[in-house]
């Protein structure tokens, strides 16, 4: 297929494509060109430039409403530094003793993650956040810039 440009007078730019026999297959124009010669065609290509943009918005908004977010008290005891473990445990109504219990450790030893006298081992860490309903690495204790 081969192109030529054609100008107008009215400063009007466009593309004509040609199959191989040379034969016009379509015209190709600046958006604002043909706004200008083409008013109400152009505001209904811009209607449905819009719909498309909200289509994939609801499909994005869609693809994350089962993710789980957090309450603003979550986040902010987060920021302040608090022991992710115990943040998590908490927000779940869990005790000490029953996170212990599903983890396989001792609730002296979960007291001590959330101290910070330990540290979870990965695979603990691994367990833990499953059980708590988060990603590993919301277990790692923020740090916030500029502390």
């Amino acid at each position: 297929m081969g192109t030529e440009t054609k100008h107008t007078g009215h400063n009007t730019r466009w593309h004509v494509v040609r199959d191989a026999q040379m034969n016009p297959v379509s015209v190709v124009m600046a958006f604002d060109d043909f706004k200008a010669a083409f008013p109400r065609e152009a505001a209904s290509v811009l209607a449905d430039s819009e719909a498309a943009e909200d289509a994939e918005l609801i499909r994005l908004a869609d693809e994350v409403k089962n993710d789980e977010s957090f309450p603003f008290e979550i986040v902010k005891r987060l920021s302040n530094g608090e022991n992710p473990v115990k943040v998590y445990r908490e927000h779940r109504d869990m005790t000490q003793p029953q996170l212990a219990e599903l983890a396989d450790v001792s609730t002296n030893y979960i007291s001590m993650i959330e101290t910070g006298k330990k540290t979870a081992s990965r695979k603990l860490q691994a367990k833990l956040a499953g059980i708590l309903g988060v990603d590993y690495d919301d277990l790692e204790t923020w740090t916030v810039d500029g502390d």
